[in-house]
């Protein structure tokens, strides 16, 4: 349920692969802009924002007034760690 904040986490059993989604109704990315080493993303919801010290996406959604944050926690390089977010962003963005 994507409430006025909501977050799901998933991970497995047998792959040490966690992915964390959160949900908060704003368009405010100021904070996160605010984190060390971010990097804007281009093509991906209103606006986005790459935190790689935590591994987290963050993308805005202003028609709705949503702001959805995916933190990927697998094995992998800051590169493809932002294009697994990103894929999932974006199937989440057409479900807010």
């Amino acid at each position: 349920k994507w409430g006025i904040a909501s977050t799901c986490s998933y991970s497995t059993a047998t792959v040490p692969v966690a992915v964390e989604l959160a949900s908060a109704a704003t368009a405010d990315l100021s904070g996160d802009r605010m984190m060390e080493g971010f990097k804007e993303v281009s093509d991906l919801g209103d606006e986005a924002v790459w935190i790689p010290a935590v591994r987290t996406l963050a993308v805005v959604d202003k028609n709705k007034g949503k702001l959805l944050r995916i933190r990927i926690g697998v094995s992998a390089s800051d590169d493809e760690r932002l294009q697994m977010a990103a894929a999932i962003a974006r199937l989440a963005l057409t479900r807010l």
